[in-house]
């Protein structure tokens, strides 16, 4: 019966994981900014095309109910990207939470590598 070699990992795999996790952190943190961004500005063009259309229809003698049906119906695109943005963001958010328990992971893993090799006090 062979023992498995172990493994463990040197301050240069640390670095770069360290690198690639912090390009991977700011990416997910670039990505939450523009989808939260595009979110709100659905969300403007949804409740102003809500305004909007309720108004004209108001003021063309429709009833509340009708208006309502039109305003829902002439912003459902704007209802439909802010949704959209707005899960992205969630998912952006959540890959930045990702990272950071992965940054904690290789953090431990390293911290237990030198003990390993006899490198820590």
């Amino acid at each position: 019966m062979s023992e498995s070699p172990r493994r463990t990992m040197d301050l240069a795999e640390r670095r770069v994981a360290d690198r690639t996790l912090t390009q991977q952190r700011g990416t997910a943190r670039r990505d939450y900014i523009r989808y939260a961004e595009q979110a709100a500005d659905a969300d403007r063009d949804y409740e102003k095309t809500r305004a909007r259309v309720f108004a004209e229809q108001k003021s063309e003698g429709s009833s509340d109910k009708a208006a309502e049906l039109a305003c829902r119906s002439a912003a459902a695109d704007a209802k439909h990207r802010r949704d959209i943005a707005n899960s992205l963001a969630r998912a952006a958010l959540l890959r930045i939470d990702e990272t950071e328990r992965e940054m904690v992971t290789v953090r431990d893993i390293f911290a237990s590598s030198q003990r390993v090799d006899g490198v820590a006090a």
